[in-house]
């Protein structure tokens, strides 16, 4: 998604109309719908707002990050280490290439997905 709303959010929403009733549909990738929920699960435990641009600063620029973070992750480009203040860029690069790996759209090739997929972590 090329341009994300302020907060971060990033999918794509179709709607029709059938029998006079709108429907929507939201396209996410399985990351961008782990960030939209735990958004909604912050929103509830910590700040009402959040979902629409409230809550504290940091917690609206975490996940404006985490997005990004995201985005750079999802796409196999590099990721911008200016935006990873919190220091979770290389798990989040690691589940996303596990993911990846699992729905067979990437080869299995390092040590920790190896590992992720055996078990062996556990």
């Amino acid at each position: 998604m090329a341009n994300p709303k302020d907060d971060g959010y990033r999918a794509l929403h179709l709607t029709n109309r059938n029998r006079s009733r709108l429907i929507e549909v939201q396209l996410r990738t399985p990351f961008q719908d782990n960030w939209a929920n735990a958004v909604e699960a912050d929103a509830r435990l910590l700040s009402p707002g959040l979902k629409f641009g409230g809550g504290a600063q940091e917690l609206r620029d975490f996940y404006i990050a985490l997005g990004e973070l995201g985005a750079q992750a999802e796409g196999g480009g590099p990721i911008d280490p200016a935006v990873d203040r919190w220091g979770v860029a290389a798990r989040l690069v690691a589940g996303v290439q596990l993911h990846q790996c699992v729905i067979g759209e990437a080869e299995c090739g390092t040590e920790v997905e190896r590992r992720e997929e055996d078990g062996a972590d556990q």
